[in-house]
C-alpha cells in the first residue's frame, strides 16, 4: 500500500513536471515568433495558426482576410482550408449576410472613399463614372435574416426584378476602382431614370473628395436617350451638374 502511494506521489510529480516544461516551452517559442519582423497581414494568418482548440474564435480581421481570399476564387480556398486552419465557407456566408447593402449609392462605400481622397493629391482625384448594366435570372428569395422576399422592385410595384445597373469610380491615374451604388429593375432602367442616377452619380463621388470628369457608358438605345435628356450632342459633349463640366463618352 505504502509503495502504490510512493509510485502515486511521483508519478504527480512528474506530471507537474511535464506540464511545468511544457508552458516554458511554449513561452519560449511566443517570444520567438513576437520577435519575427512579420507584416500586420502576416501576423493575423500566424496567430489564427497558432490557435489549437477546435472551437476557435476568428478575429474581425482574419474573416475579412478569409472573406476576400474565398471571394477571388472559391476552388483555391478550398484548397488552402486543406493546408491551414482558415474559417469555414459557413462561418463567412454568415458573415456575408451580415453586410447590409441596398439598392442606391452606399454611404459606408462613400465615407471609405471620402477617408482616400484625404490623402490624395489633386491629379489623384480625377477619375470617371463608368455606368454598365446587365440582364438577370428572375427569381424570388426569402431572406430569412430579414424576414423579407428578395428580387421584387423597390418601388412596390410588384414586379420581379431582371436588371442591374451598376456606378462604379474608376481613378484616371492609377488602377483604382470602387463601385460606389447599384439598381435592380424590370427591365433596363428609363432614360429619366438613368440621368437622374448619373447626376446622383457625379454629385456622391464630389461629396467624397473625388473629381470626376467623364461618364463612360455603352451605346444602349436607353443610355443614348438620357444622353440626349443631359444635352449631349456631336458638338457637345459634355453635360454640367452644378455648374461643373462632365464629359459622357461611349465605350463602344
Amino acid at each position: 500500500m505504502q509503495r502504490m502511494q510512493m509510485m502515486q506521489r511521483m508519478v504527480n510529480r512528474l506530471k507537474a513536471k511535464y506540464y511545468l516544461l511544457r508552458k516554458r516551452t511554449r513561452i519560449s517559442k511566443e517570444n520567438k515568433c513576437n520577435d519575427l519582423q512579420l507584416t500586420p497581414l502576416a501576423k493575423v494568418i500566424f496567430d489564427s495558426q497558432r490557435n489549437t482548440k477546435k472551437r476557435r474564435r476568428w478575429s474581425s480581421e482574419m474573416k475579412s482576410l478569409a472573406l476576400q481570399l474565398q471571394s477571388s476564387s472559391n476552388r483555391t480556398y478550398s484548397i488552402l482550408m486543406k493546408i491551414f486552419k482558415l474559417p469555414s465557407a459557413r462561418t463567412l456566408r454568415h458573415l456575408q449576410n451580415q453586410i447590409n447593402i441596398n439598392e442606391g449609392f452606399h454611404s459606408a462605400i462613400l465615407n471609405g472613399l471620402q477617408s482616400i481622397s484625404a490623402n490624395l493629391g489633386a491629379q489623384q482625384k480625377l477619375c470617371s463614372v463608368v455606368f454598365d448594366e446587365m440582364q438577370l435570372q428572375e427569381r424570388l428569395t426569402y431572406n430569412k435574416n430579414k424576414d423579407c422576399i428578395e428580387g421584387l422592385e423597390a418601388n412596390g410595384s410588384g414586379q420581379i426584378v431582371d436588371h442591374a445597373s451598376v456606378f462604379m469610380l474608376r481613378s484616371m491615374t492609377s488602377k483604382y476602382k470602387q463601385p460606389i451604388g447599384y439598381a435592380l429593375s424590370n427591365s433596363t432602367l428609363s432614360p429619366e431614370n438613368l440621368k437622374q442616377k448619373i447626376v446622383e452619380a457625379v454629385r456622391s463621388i464630389r461629396k467624397s473628395g473625388f473629381d470626376p470628369r467623364v461618364v463612360i457608358m455603352d451605346l444602349g438605345s436607353n443610355n443614348r436617350s438620357a444622353a440626349h435628356q443631359l444635352g449631349i450632342t456631336p458638338q457637345k459633349p459634355y453635360f454640367h451638374v452644378d455648374g461643373q463640366k462632365v464629359y459622357l463618352m461611349y465605350d463602344r
